[in-house]
C-alpha cells in the first residue's frame, strides 16, 4: 500500500524504497496537534486522532525524502499543506462550506519535544499570514527592512 502511494506521488523506484525504510522505522507515528484558535503562537494545542497522525507521518516522510506531495487529504475534508504546516478543514460553525485553516505542528511521542516545524523557528503560516496581509505595491514591508 505504502509502495502504490509513493509510486502514485510520481517516486522513482529508489525513492519508494527509501520511503519504506523510513516508514518501517516508524512503529509509533508522531503526536499531531492543532491550534484550534488559528494562532501559531498560541498555548492551547489540540491533539488529532491516532489514526489521522499515522497518514501525517507517512505523508510528512513522503515529502521530506521527495519534496512532492505538498498536500495530502485525510480523512473527511481535511488537507494538510507540509510546506505551511496548517491543516485546512470543514468549519464546523460555518453552514456555508466553507474551510478553516488552522497550523498543526508534530511532537515526538516519546518525549513530547516539537520536530515540526522547528522549534527554535517561527511557524511558518505565520510568515504566510504577514506576506497576505502585506498591500501590493507598498514599499514598507518585511522584505524591505530583512
Amino acid at each position: 500500500l505504502a509502495l502504490g502511494r509513493a509510486r502514485g506521488a510520481g517516486l522513482g523506484d529508489a525513492e519508494c524504497w527509501a520511503v519504506l525504510d523510513l516508514l518501517g522505522s516508524l512503529a509509533v507515528p508522531g503526536a499531531w496537534e492543532e491550534a484550534p484558535s488559528g494562532d501559531a503562537r498560541s498555548e492551547e494545542w489540540r491533539a488529532m486522532p491516532a489514526e489521522w497522525a499515522h497518514a501525517a507521518d507517512r505523508g510528512l516522510h513522503i515529502y521530506r525524502a521527495s519534496g512532492k506531495g505538498r498536500r495530502l487529504t485525510i480523512g473527511d475534508g481535511h488537507t494538510l499543506d507540509f510546506q505551511l504546516m496548517t491543516c485546512s478543514k470543514p468549519s464546523s460553525s460555518n453552514s456555508r462550506g466553507r474551510t478553516l485553516i488552522v497550523p498543526v505542528r508534530r511532537k515526538d511521542s516519546v518525549s513530547m519535544e516539537q520536530t515540526h516545524p522547528h522549534p527554535d523557528s517561527h511557524h511558518p503560516w505565520l510568515a504566510k499570514k504577514l506576506t497576505l496581509r502585506e498591500v501590493e505595491g507598498d514599499w514598507l514591508t518585511n522584505d524591505f527592512f530583512w
